[in-house]
């Protein structure tokens, strides 16, 4: 069974055009407007991201740890970040500008090169469809590095798990097109792809392996003629790629790939399940209604890297692997294309898919009913993912409730984590080390200081585990201490050069605070200089308790 829907200069391919040019820049002028708002999100993954760029900004060359007062590199020292943190010295504009610029480059560079993909292979009419499914087609919209769901892309496309994959589409696309032209221009694309492979795999390490598992499963979608060819090609662009990673300086990229990476902390097993149950079950399933057109050298590269990565994501099951385990969420814009095919196949435009849904329901053939009820079990798997996503972009603080609030004369809910940090951490110099609970202390990076354990890993950093045990121990111990507890919290305050202490007094370590210890305060973000809290400590526990009269 085959349709084709290449190409055409008539007027429908010009109105699909049109149509996704007005879905890209909506898209990029939502984003523009809400990721601004990314900071009143305490665990967005932004904060790291921009604790890196503000550590670079400051001292290119020998920054240091981002997370940690230690000289260890950091993974998040990638090309993006160093790119970002030189924009920040030339422009003289803050790291949370030029990532604010950056989620918006990324939207509409994203969308442009995936539309510049799918012309490589003359299917744009399939863009739009393709594109909806991109940012609607979740069972849940994920909240984690490389989802693309509507109501993450605020907040998300400021990582640069967005710009590797951008960088893969670009490197796919581009040796598509060179497939079959004159030695050079073949050498300048081979060239230009490893240039961008390397980049990708330096600024997000399981971004760049889905492009890599892109690029050698282009073979398969080439003619049988070629295929000696596009190998050559391949295996060139992994070489040129391999040696551009290994020459980056600000980490060595062989201890990120044969670091042995510890899976207490680097392998989720829940984060898996949800991915392949929850996040991503609608796309791949989806996937398989494409079957039938595998014929077309788009589709059956878009299934195959469908297929790959759930193997390997299965094998990360197994095998506890993190550096395959996040593969299936990176690859759903790619399975996406199989689908959006799909739904292009059924007929074309708005208006015949709802004729073709709604003539199929009323027909008494079973072969039009089965079609017409896979039609509809297709929208209820989009409007499922869907309708949440745009309750969350209405009602959530980080996202647009605060342009619409006003317009409604409602409370905009927003917590004002950014000023409020930046309030309370004025007085913090550039490198000190403030000790807190894992939540509490997630952005304090970002504000030029240093923890002692983080929501999220330094990948080349040691000991880390015990840093987090022993930080909550040292929360876990009550106010009415004992002395051989003071003395283990002061041997911690000691060894990490713990400057200060940070609490906030809307969780339970609202009972550590100590008022003759206090620095600052600003809506119940407390912090205390550490040697007098000590102090208060132990005055506590030298003072004994009021006789009942």
């Amino acid at each position: 069974m085959k349709t084709s829907l290449q190409n055409s200069p008539s007027r429908d391919a010009r109105f699909g055009l049109l149509a996704y040019a007005a879905f890209c820049l909506v898209l990029t002028i939502y984003v523009a407007c809400i990721t601004p708002f990314r900071s009143e999100m305490l665990l967005a993954d932004a904060w790291e991201h921009h604790a890196a760029v503000l550590t670079l900004s400051d001292n290119l060359w020998t920054p240091g740890n981002p997370t940690y007062a230690t000289e260890d590199p950091s993974i998040r020292y990638s090309p993006y970040s160093v790119g970002l943190a030189i924009l920040c010295q030339q422009a003289g504009i803050t790291p949370y500008t030029a990532l604010s610029i950056a989620a918006v480059l990324n939207t509409l560079g994203f969308f442009a090169v995936f539309w510049w993909l799918l012309r490589g292979f003359a299917m744009t009419s399939i863009s739009l469809a393709a594109g909806l499914c991109i940012v609607l087609l979740y069972g849940e919209a994920p909240g984690y590095a490389n989802s693309f769901a509507l109501s993450d892309l605020p907040w998300h496309m400021v990582n640069p798990s967005a710009f590797s994959l951008m960088l893969n589409f670009f490197c796919w696309g581009l040796l598509w097109r060179v497939r079959s032209s004159s030695i050079t221009p073949t050498v300048i694309a081979v060239f230009a792809a490893a240039v961008s492979l390397a980049l990708s795999v330096l600024s997000h390490g399981m971004t760049g392996v889905l492009g890599a598992i892109g690029v050698i499963l282009l073979v398969i979608a080439v003619d049988a003629s070629q295929r000696t060819r596009v190998m050559v090609m391949v295996i060139s662009v992994g070489v040129l790629s391999l040696a551009l990673s290994v020459a980056w300086p600000w980490y060595r990229f062989t201890d990120a790939a044969t670091g042995g990476h510890d899976p207490w902390y680097w392998f989720n097993p829940t984060i898996l399940q949800r991915m392949f149950f929850l996040w991503c079950a609608p796309v791949y399933l989806s996937t398989l209604l494409a079957l039938p057109y595998r014929s077309e050298p788009l589709v059956r590269w878009s299934l195959a890297v469908s297929g790959v990565v759930i193997v390997l994501g299965i094998v990360s099951w197994l095998a506890q692997s993190a550096s395959l385990a996040r593969l299936p969420l990176a690859a759903t814009p790619v399975a996406c294309i199989a689908v959006g095919y799909w739904i292009k196949s059924v007929a074309p435009g708005l208006r015949g898919w709802t004729t073709q849904l709604l003539s199929g329901l009323l027909s008494r053939s079973a072969s039009r009913n089965a079609q017409s009820l896979t039609q509809m079990l297709f929208l209820v798997a989009l409007l499922y993912g869907a309708l949440p996503q745009f309750h969350a972009i209405l009602s959530e603080p980080y996202l647009a409730r605060p342009l619409i609030a006003p317009l409604l004369k409602r409370e905009d809910k927003q917590p004002r984590i950014w000023s409020t940090y930046q309030t309370v951490l004025a007085g913090v110099e550039p490198g000190e080390v403030v000790l807190s609970d894992m939540e509490t202390g997630w952005p304090v990076p970002s504000f030029g200081g240093r923890i002692v354990a983080a929501n999220h890993l330094e990948l080349f950093s040691q000991g880390q585990r015990e840093r987090l045990e022993e930080t909550e121990r040292f929360f876990a111990t009550q106010s009415t201490k004992q002395q051989r507890a003071i003395e283990q919290q002061r041997e911690l305050i000691d060894r990490f050069a713990v400057r200060y202490i940070l609490v906030s007094r809307q969780t339970p370590l609202a009972s550590h605070v100590q008022d003759n210890a206090i620095v600052a305060e600003s809506n119940g973000l407390v912090l205390m200089d550490a040697r007098k809290w000590l102090a208060a400590q132990s005055d506590r526990q030298a003072t004994p308790p009021s006789a009942d009269r």
